[in-house]
């Protein structure tokens, strides 16, 4: 086959300019797909070109995992919503809006947004509500031992099975993971929001994965701290960072303050530090593990 760009007309024949090569833009049957290959394995997100492949094999309607439904819930008298004047004692609610993002980025469908006060009845009621027809329930704050921690006695009230209530995690120690006795899973994450958000990086998506049918999206690989990150003995530290990839591979450094109420400390951070518990802090220059986030 010759490409019309290569031939001319001449006394109305067709007249081929130089040698062509046998073969020559020929796309022979199979070329791009061959008998008994794996094209799109089992959990694949399907995106515009899996998508394209699939319907290149006439598979329109391929079979697929339904999107795990998420709730979320915030307690506190003092959350109010974004756009509003703030009331002397109150703060805006932020945990709501990122954590429905972080929600739809790992794949999984939104169903509702809630809030309650700090009130032991209403919470019942509220996270009772939130847990029906939904595969996860995400609760933010209320979950330590304060007189206005309402969270794990309403869902003990609830029937719901209590896993863990506390990880060896700084910051995000009051993390809580309890199911339901339908199977919901619920993860009670803390109120401060950069707490929040690591608890959902690390307890949540992998929970969302497994549910989706794909391998975790979480894997430690390890990088060189360009500044020293500091530890707190006991726990894990978890310090967000940004990362730069030179020939002897990943460095990191912290973005800024890490105070889990600093949330502007998530801005652009592709990867969280793990300070080990038995270390005060990691020494520029050392190695450290870390976790890629997207």
């Amino acid at each position: 086959m010759v490409p019309q760009e290569r031939t001319s007309s001449e006394d109305s024949k067709v007249v081929i300019g130089g040698q062509v090569a046998l073969g020559c833009c020929v796309r022979p049957a199979g070329e791009d797909i061959r008998a008994g290959e794996l094209v799109v394995p089992a959990g694949c997100l399907l995106g515009p070109a899996e998508l394209g492949v699939l319907a290149s094999m006439n598979l329109p309607r391929p079979r697929v995992v339904r999107r795990p439904r998420v709730a979320i819930a915030g307690t506190g008298d003092e959350l109010t919503d974004p756009g509003t004047l703030l009331k002397p004692g109150e703060i805006r609610d932020s945990n709501g809006p990122a954590l429905g993002g972080a929600v739809h980025r790992a794949g999984a469908e939104l169903v509702t947004r809630m809030r309650v006060g700090d009130d032991l009845e209403a919470t019942v009621a509220v996270l009772g509500a939130g847990m029906h027809d939904v595969d996860v329930l995400i609760t933010t704050g209320g979950v330590s031992v304060g007189p206005h921690d309402h969270v794990r006695p309403a869902l003990k009230r609830l029937g719901v099975r209590e896993v863990f209530a506390g990880v060896t995690m700084k910051p995000g120690r009051p993390t809580t993971f309890a199911v339901g006795e339908d199977g919901t899973l619920v993860f009670a994450l803390p109120g401060n929001p950069v707490s929040a958000l690591i608890g959902f990086r690390l307890f949540v998506v992998p929970a969302l994965d497994a549910m989706l049918g794909r391998a975790t999206v979480i894997h430690p690989v390890k990088a060189v701290a360009d500044e020293e990150l500091a530890g707190a003995i006991g726990r894990t530290r978890v310090v967000r960072c940004r990362t730069t990839l030179y020939d002897d591979g990943w460095h990191v450094r912290p973005t800024k303050s890490q105070d889990s109420h600093i949330l502007s400390s998530m801005l652009d951070v592709d990867a969280l530090a793990l300070v080990p518990a038995d270390r005060d802090q990691i020494a520029s220059g050392e190695p450290v593990e870390i976790e890629l986030v997207g």
